[in-house]
């Protein structure tokens, strides 16, 4: 629970929109109920904050996503992967811009604690 804490204050949690239209993540995002499980264990869900600087995209499962960029207001958009089994997060080196759509795919097959879930955080900026 400390993790999800630190996570969740470090995004805008309370100003996010979940992504039901699909406008966001337009690709990869897996089936729905696929599962027993609620959501199933293969759907990546995406939020993106109302002033749409930052969105935050939970993946179960290993895959490419792909985001439509044009939903970001600032130019300029910055990713980091955050591996939910250790808080950590790891920096992307390439910077993005509000055009198009770009494919993500998580740094690794596992995180820290061999698990496949990650969160792709998207913030931009001027």
């Amino acid at each position: 629970m400390g993790i999800f804490y630190r996570f969740v204050q470090s995004i805008p949690w309370y100003s996010m929109k979940a992504d039901w239209a699909h406008t966001l993540v337009t690709g990869g995002r897996g089936n729905f109920n696929s599962t027993i499980y609620p959501g199933g264990e293969d759907y990546a869900t995406a939020a993106l904050s109302n002033d749409s600087a930052v969105a935050a995209i939970y993946m179960p499962s290993y895959r490419k996503l792909c985001v439509n960029m044009k939903r970001f207001k600032n130019r300029i958009v910055n990713a980091k992967w955050y591996d939910p089994s250790s808080g950590k997060y790891k920096l992307s080196a390439v910077t993005y811009r509000n055009e198009g759509v770009e494919y993500f795919t998580p740094p690794a097959f596992k995180n820290e604690k061999g698990f496949d879930d990650w969160v792709l955080v998207l913030i931009s900026h001027n």
